[in-house]
């Protein structure tokens, strides 16, 4: 039978109970579901629905159509769930960061290798920033602003705490930094924070 679309169409049409509920659902106008029913009770030669202000009322064979379509699509939903489930990720993905965060991504990392045990994780450390749309790596794990290029799919990662560390002799001649000069300040970040110096 060549009218699957319609009969998707009528399973909607049952279940919501008008055409307009139906339309949103499948993301189509009005019209287009009213031509779908017309084109399969004309297919089947008998009438699915009773048509009335209230909205479309399923007729003895729409009830029947409904059980055999709640049954077709709860299988189908079933039979996704179990494709998507069993679907793993494979091949070999680079990551790349900065040194200090190694830390914060490898739990991340080995989390993702236990649900994709065939995938292969490079994790790559460094300075420079990699271009993504260059396949230099897959996935960039950086600090800063939002980056600009469309490409990009940005999420964030999280947030991160740090303190400033400086001896008394410093801040007697440079004084403490405030939240405008906080962003000139240059910090190299370790385990152990050795030295943090103005640009």
């Amino acid at each position: 039978m060549d009218y699957w679309t319609e009969i998707h169409t009528a399973f909607w049409v049952a279940r919501t109970g008008t055409i307009s509920g139906a339309a949103k659902k499948m993301g189509v106008h009005r019209a287009t579901v009213n031509r779908h029913i017309d084109d399969l009770e004309a297919a089947i030669e008998t009438r699915l629905f009773l048509r009335h202000r209230r909205g479309y009322e399923l007729t003895d064979v729409g009830q029947e159509f409904l059980q055999v379509a709640e049954q077709s699509h709860g299988m189908l939903e079933d039979f996704l769930g179990r494709v998507r489930e069993n679907s793993d990720i494979e091949g070999e993905i680079t990551v790349a960061t900065l040194f200090p965060f190694n830390d914060l991504i490898l739990p991340g990392i080995l989390n993702f290798r236990r649900k994709h045990p065939l995938t292969r994780v490079n994790l790559t450390t460094g300075d420079e920033l990699v271009r993504l749309e260059r396949a230099e790596a897959h996935v960039s794990v950086r600090v800063g602003a939002k980056p600009l290029n469309d490409d990009y799919v940005v999420q964030s990662f999280g947030l991160l705490k740090f303190a400033l560390f400086a001896h008394r002799s410093y801040i007697e001649r440079r004084g403490k930094p405030n939240h405008q000069n906080l962003n000139k300040a240059h910090c190299v970040v370790a385990k152990e924070i050795d030295s943090c110096l103005t640009s």
